[in-house]
């Protein structure tokens, strides 16, 4: 697995439950 492809994906990640949490 492509460690940049991951490292994206679990920002992105973290940018949704952040944006989650501020709308909560």
């Amino acid at each position: 697995m492509n460690m940049s492809m991951s490292i994206s994906l679990i920002s992105i990640t973290i940018d949704r439950k952040e944006k989650t949490t501020k709308t909560k």
